[in-house]
């Protein structure tokens, strides 16, 4: 995260709960409160400059808006922030990337997505593909009409998607020249 300022130490823990109404707006808990969920949040800076501060963080625990609103806490809002931060920078978006994420496979073992992609790339790993669509779509179908979705909108006007691993399925059709067209895109 780019944040704003520079925190008061060069590494810490943030650890105040955060509590999520029904409506799905969060905040911060306050010390005399009982209510509300852990949130976790380790971080350490990486560069400083003048005014803003590369942040590494690492959340242990994944509540809405958990690093915005820890940092924010700390008195350096991530850059572009508009919501827990100080509004309008010169960035207009979100100054806030992940490195890696990682998801809870079938197995019960943790997983990297840089893992799943390589076990798609490098064997038939159906059920990874199955977990990752399920991750970002909650159900494999809506996410290979999704997927169908996005392959029109780059021009492949004969792909119809219906799993997310490519396994035969009756509805699921590409052509030759789709493929290419797909393969000239990503080359």
């Amino acid at each position: 995260a780019v944040v704003k300022g520079k925190p008061p130490s060069d590494s810490g823990i943030s650890t105040s709960k955060i509590k999520e109404s029904k409506n799905k707006l969060v905040r911060l808990v306050l010390p005399n409160e009982k209510s509300g969920k852990d949130a976790i949040t380790k971080w350490r800076i990486v560069r400083e400059e003048e005014i803003n501060s590369l942040i590494r963080i690492k959340i242990e625990t994944g509540r809405r808006a958990q690093i915005r609103l820890h940092m924010s806490e700390l008195g350096c809002p991530v850059i572009g922030d508009k919501r827990y931060g100080t509004g309008k920078s010169r960035v207009n978006r979100l100054c806030l990337h992940a490195s890696e994420l990682k998801f809870i496979h079938p197995n019960g073992q943790k997983i990297t997505v840089k893992q799943a992609i390589l076990a798609l790339v490098t064997k038939s790993a159906n059920d990874v593909a199955t977990v990752v669509a399920e991750n970002f779509e909650k159900t494999e179908r809506r996410f290979a009409y999704k997927m169908t979705r996005k392959a029109k909108s780059i021009g492949l006007t004969r792909t119809i998607f219906r799993n997310a691993s490519g396994l035969p399925n009756k509805g699921q059709l590409s052509t030759a020249r789709d493929m290419a067209k797909l393969s000239l895109i990503h080359i």
